[in-house]
């Protein structure tokens, strides 16, 4: 009887691990339903490996029970590990008025400000000293640019807001790979450093970047520079844009091509020397652990390394290389050291196109064989198209935009960019030792030629198109699509169509689903997940979005996803009770996308942002309101000296709500707002101590707290002066 599957421990290890992590942050959010399910379902295996035990003699179950243990151990092993991982994070409070002293390992200057990031960090406030087994990111504000770099000691005086690894929602990957304990904000004058000595990866990093920008102008030098270390902090916000439109920004970030390109280059100057193979084995490897060293260990470079270090070993020894195993392991080391990882867009991106590289390639090749046009072209295309697919649901989860055009852009930069970065990896180590800073001008060449053929692919706009997020049934569904279409499985091929389109008839129908509007009959008040953003409708289906947060990315990544799972595919009108240049991209964004009518704001726009507003809005009608202004049955009233917005709606019954950027706003203005007053405010936090200032108020609803039913309430059943939800933040 053929196997349905070929046993390969590490993967079934693997994927048991996926499962423990997930599972770990249900034993953190203490939900008992999890618990429950997977207690059932640990019982019913282990019933069924001990009925194997005593009645299956013929070992026709070896196969599930060997699949079933692997599993396991993978989801113990991880589960345990995650939990400790969480904890160690977590475990700092916020440390107030504390001395700080640490060392400057990153710095970004913006106009305002610049953001630091400090390692081997000692906290002292004067009841302890703490050395931090972690970092801490300031942001440093000062008119003029700090003078402060990489190396140098600093300190300062402050308070340290710890981190927490889940922010709505969601692990803060930022903050856990770069292992960020706590953030601070301090003004220049509360901000010394001392000049200090850079590490060795660092002045190595150092010493290439100024050989390149000493010797060709500022955006290939920059693009070179992130090709060999994967820092695209220097890279033009513009150029960076264009190489994610057209699909080819895995090139500025260190990945398994690069590894592979450095690889190809290690071996073909190794066998020149004739040099045996367990020798080329031990020299390889150094080198690729150099490497991960001089890139900070990120998961692209660290997973290359370890299955070319593999690959490298089977050749070595005579064994048997299996890809699917090799990767499986490298996820399962990663996984060891940083499980959280598997949450991080980049590892998602890293191992999804290995995963359809290994998977598809094979079924690809085999079809461009019976063609007759398998060749060199054909084999780029094919890797190409394999990890491009694989892609698919995380690039639609994670990213606006995306081109069809990425195929074609990636067959054809993807080898031009493999001859240029190994001139590149020849020329800076020549550099290193001898200065010949002529040569790098033809890798400025290369890298100009590269950035206008990238600039070319993105301005085919017909082929670009908005993304949508995509339910987690469809992700899961189509990657076993590609599992099913794969040779991994050993299934007929007739059984294989079957079970292909059932799963396409799955994604279909869950995709498409969520674009079937909700119609909202009732008065709601839907909280949108995130601080200061609220939706409000009327019985004629009017939706009023009030707010988007800070109008970060993140922000509109949460309000995407959010308004996607209420399925609002549309929005009235959009309230601003606050506006900056910072929120300008997130409001433009949200206009166009959701086709909203009219955008109401303050009257205090400056001309800059008005400009922009007028020039990037698409159909939306930009309404400057004085103080009150009307539309269809809604009142709004901004007010002169309070951050917030007063909505009155007349339906059946009128109700008015107030929105406010912060609580303490009422607290200091008080006086001057006595006769505020509505049916419901929604602020941020309530400080204990000033509750009875509430008094005008019918209904409070704290936002920061952990609201239930969905985060959609139906007006008419909230009566009595109460609060809404659990875990309400009071302020001491």
């Amino acid at each position: 009887m053929q196997k349905l599957i070929n046993f390969r421990a590490f993967l079934f290890i693997f994927i048991g691990a996926i499962f423990g992590v997930i599972f770990s942050l249900q034993i953190i959010k203490n939900n008992f339903w999890c618990y429950l399910i997977v207690t059932i379902i640990s019982l019913l295996a282990l019933g069924y490996l001990i009925f194997c035990w005593f009645y299956d003699k013929e070992k026709k179950s070896a196969f599930v029970n060997k699949f079933i243990i692997c599993f396991f151990i993978g989801f113990i092993l991880l589960s345990l590990i995650s939990c400790l991982n969480y904890v160690n994070f977590t475990k700092y409070d916020d440390i107030e008025n504390a001395n700080i002293t640490a060392r400057v390992i990153s710095v970004n200057e913006n106009n305002e400000y610049a953001y630091l990031i400090l390692d081997e960090c000692k906290i002292d406030d004067g009841n302890r000293v703490i050395n931090l087994n972690g970092r801490i990111s300031v942001v440093v504000y000062s008119d003029d640019s700090i003078s402060c770099e990489i190396g140098d000691f600093v300190s300062f005086y402050g308070t340290l807001i710890s981190q927490d690894l889940f922010k709505d929602e969601k692990i803060s990957t930022y903050a856990y790979k770069n292992k960020i304990k706590f953030v601070s904000f301090v003004d220049e004058e509360q901000f010394t450093s001392v000049k200090g000595n850079l590490h060795l990866n660092e002045k190595f990093r150092e010493n290439v970047k100024n050989i390149l920008f000493e010797n060709m102008n500022y955006n290939t030098a920059s693009i070179a520079y992130a090709s060999i270390f994967g820092d695209k902090t220097l890279i033009d916000n513009e150029i960076s844009d264009v190489f994610s439109i057209s699909g080819v920004a895995h090139l500025l970030c260190v990945s398994g091509l690069h590894t592979g390109f450095l690889i190809a280059l290690i071996y073909f100057v190794l066998r020149l020397f004739k040099i045996k193979e367990k020798y080329i084995l031990i020299i390889l490897s150094s080198i690729l652990l150099f490497y991960c060293y001089l890139c900070s260990f990120t998961t692209s470079v660290v997973r290359a390394t370890i299955m070319a270090i593999v690959l490298c070993s089977a050749n070595t020894f005579g064994k048997r290389y299996d890809s699917l195993s090799s990767l499986s392991f490298a996820g399962l080391v990663i996984m060891i050291f940083k499980p959280y990882m598997i949450f991080d867009v980049g590892f998602q991106l890293s191992f999804a196109s290995c995963f359809g590289i290994i998977l598809l390639s094979p079924v690809f090749a085999k079809m461009f064989k019976k063609i007759n046009f398998y060749n060199k072209f054909s084999q780029a295309f094919i890797i190409t198209l394999s990890a491009q697919i694989a892609t698919f649901p995380i690039i639609f989860h994670n990213f606006e935009k995306m081109s069809f055009i990425s195929v074609l852009a990636n067959v054809i930069i993807v080898p031009l960019f493999g001859i240029v970065f190994s001139a590149l990896i020849i020329f800076v180590l020549i550099n290193l030792i001898f200065p010949l800073g002529f040569l790098l001008k033809i890798i400025e060449l290369g890298f100009s030629l590269i950035i206008y053929l990238t600039k070319s692919f993105g301005a085919v706009k017909t082929l670009i198109f908005n993304t949508n997020i995509v339910p987690l049934i469809c992700s899961f569904a189509f990657y076993l699509i590609i599992i099913l279409c794969s040779q991994l499985v050993n299934v007929k091929v007739k059984l294989k169509f079957v079970y292909v389109l059932i799963l396409t008839i799955v994604i279909s129908s869950s995709y498409l689903s969520q674009f079937y509007p909700q119609n909202f009959n009732e008065n709601y008040i839907i909280s949108m997940g995130i601080d200061n953003s609220t939706i409000i409708t009327n019985s004629y289906n009017k939706k009023v979005l009030v707010d988007v947060g800070e109008g970060s990315e993140s922000d509109y990544v949460n309000l995407k996803e959010n308004l996607l799972s209420l399925r609002i595919i549309n929005l009235d009108y959009l309230i601003l009770t606050d506006y900056n240049e910072r929120m300008q991209g997130t409001v433009t964004k949200l206009c166009n996308n959701y086709h909203v009518n009219k955008l109401f704001v303050k009257n205090d726009l400056t001309s800059n942002e008005e400009k922009y507003l007028y020039k990037n809005l698409n159909n939306t009608s930009l309404v400057k309101v004085e103080n009150v202004t009307e539309v269809a049955n809604f009142t709004i009233e901004f007010f002169d000296d309070l951050t917030g917005v007063k909505i009155s709606v007349l339906d059946e019954i009128l109700f008015s709500v107030m929105f406010l950027k912060d609580s303490k706003d009422i607290v200091t203005l008080n006086s001057n707002h006595s006769s505020l007053s509505s049916q419901y405010i929604i602020t941020n936090y309530i400080t204990s101590k000033r509750l009875s200032l509430f008094n005008n108020f019918d209904n409070i609803i704290c936002k920061n707290s952990n609201i239930k039913q969905n985060n959609v309430f139906n007006m008419s059943k909230i009566s009595g002066k109460i609060i809404m939800g659990e875990k309400i933040n009071y302020e001491i």
